[in-house]
């Protein structure tokens, strides 16, 4: 099998495994690889905005989680979809479920304060999470959670086909890079893709809890930036 191919099909089957489907194997990692292709735009034809619009409505609509009872509003993203640059964390928190809004509550501020810092502008990325509803209490998102999500995502990454993918928190870094490594053994390195180079970080909550944390999560916005100078 091609590297680039085969470097896909392990990406899938880790992404799987980690969503809780004991029973995949690789063929049908494989088989299965033209509908998690999210982070190569060479195997299916883009996204167009018509289908992300599609999925938005689908979006406001959706309850096949528990979760999506007790929402306010469901937050699908926010940002330049023509960007090179996506950010993606792990769920709406209490500001953005009563906004609609991601990454706008005391998390979200301290990330943009971070940003205004590096020089990074609203318009040069787009950012969104791995689930889109606020979780009960800010719990950990369930597998099933992540993977009835998992079309939202995968449609925007596609749509944008992102030169770097910065991952905010473990959950989005499992996600994103189908390890199951701790954050504190991802984070300061860029994993290359044929698509997207994936760079997890530390969550802007964590930061919060751990003020000291905060020239790491700096080192890695950092890092994204030289990451898509190509430096």
């Amino acid at each position: 099998m091609h590297n680039k191919v085969w470097s896909r099909v392990l990406w899938v089957y880790r992404r799987e495994k980690m969503l809780g489907n004991d029973r995949l194997d690789f063929r049908r990692a494989r088989e299965t690889l033209r509908d998690h292709s999210g982070l190569s735009g060479n195997i299916e034809e883009k996204v167009t905005m018509k289908e992300i619009d599609e999925l938005k409505s689908e979006m406001d609509g959706c309850r096949k989680c528990t979760i999506a009872k007790l929402r306010h509003h469901a937050v699908f993203g926010e940002g330049n979809l023509k960007a090179p640059l996506l950010f993606v964390g792990e769920a709406p928190g209490e500001t953005e479920d009563l906004t609609g809004r991601p990454f706008v509550g005391r998390a979200g501020k301290k990330l943009r304060e971070i940003f205004a810092a590096i020089g990074l502008k609203e318009d040069d990325f787009y950012i969104t999470n791995i689930i889109k509803c606020r979780p009960p209490n800010n719990r950990n998102p369930e597998p099933s959670e992540i993977s009835n999500c998992a079309k939202y995502l995968d449609a925007q990454i596609k749509f944008m086909g992102p030169k770097v993918i910065c991952a905010l928190g473990s959950f989005a870094a499992c996600r994103m890079t189908g390890s199951d490594l701790p954050i504190g053994k991802m984070r300061g390195k860029a994993f290359k893709t044929d698509g997207a180079a994936i760079i997890p970080t530390y969550h802007p909550s964590f930061i919060l809890r751990n003020p000291a944390m905060e020239r790491f999560l700096k080192d890695d916005l950092e890092l994204v930036i030289r990451t898509l100078k190509g430096t």
